[in-house]
């Protein structure tokens, strides 16, 4: 999702300022400019996506048939090293994915009532303390 986004952002920096800029046309950075590009947002952070789990893939493959099968050098851990280590990757991704939400959150005026109060700030605290 991220190679998606830093493509987007190409698509929209390229077209709104650098391409205007080398014509020589002065820059446009008004409601409908970035409308009538930001259609393209949604293929390209699904482009990311599918990129980021075929690599994933790819490298739980690699590390599956060439590393951890080597019996020489393989490191033994006990169970609970990769519990903890799979709990840590969820906090974190449930940390990041919360925080990605929050500006649609905000901009939408949901985010007090999912907290269940009547100020942004106080349901952003009360979000990211209950929520992640």
């Amino acid at each position: 999702m991220g190679w998606g986004w830093v493509r987007y952002l190409l698509v929209v920096f390229g077209p709104l300022t650098l391409l205007r800029l080398a014509s020589g046309m002065p820059l446009d950075w008004s409601a409908e400019q970035g409308s009538a590009i930001f259609g393209s947002l949604v293929g390209h952070i699904l482009y990311g996506l599918i990129l980021g789990v075929a690599y994933a893939t790819i490298d739980k493959i690699w590390v599956r048939l060439f590393i951890q099968s080597d019996p020489l050098n393989r490191e033994i851990e006990g169970p609970g090293l990769h519990i903890l280590r799979s709990l840590g990757w969820g906090a974190s991704a449930g940390l990041l994915g919360g925080l990605a939400a929050m500006p649609v959150m905000i901009a939408t005026g949901v985010l007090p009532k999912v907290a269940g109060v009547d100020s942004t700030l106080l349901g952003f605290a009360v979000y990211s303390f209950i929520y992640q």
